[in-house]
């Protein structure tokens, strides 16, 4: 599951590549704030639908979700950081 979760996420590159090449280029950040957008309106039915139908363990609720330790949750928004400030460099 993870090869093909890292060939997904491989997949988004091209299309950046694309963006920022090319007579009418966006800039770095325009790129950035189009891609958190879209991973912001894709995380919604993602973690539901699998939350609802998970790989392994229990199904979960959304209320679960939310009793999750924050330091469990940080580490989350530390990938999403990273990720962030490697994408605008």
């Amino acid at each position: 599951m993870s090869l093909a979760c890292g060939v997904a996420v491989g997949l988004f590159y091209p299309f950046v590549a694309k963006a920022l090449t090319g007579p009418y280029h966006l800039g770095p950040y325009t790129v950035f704030f189009v891609f958190s957008l879209g991973a912001v309106v894709s995380n919604f039915p993602m973690n539901y639908a699998l939350m609802r139908r998970p790989v392994s363990g229990q199904p979960l609720q959304m209320k679960d979700y939310f009793k999750g330790r924050m330091s469990l949750h940080a580490w989350g928004i530390l990938g999403g950081l990273v990720w962030g400030i490697g994408t605008i460099a």
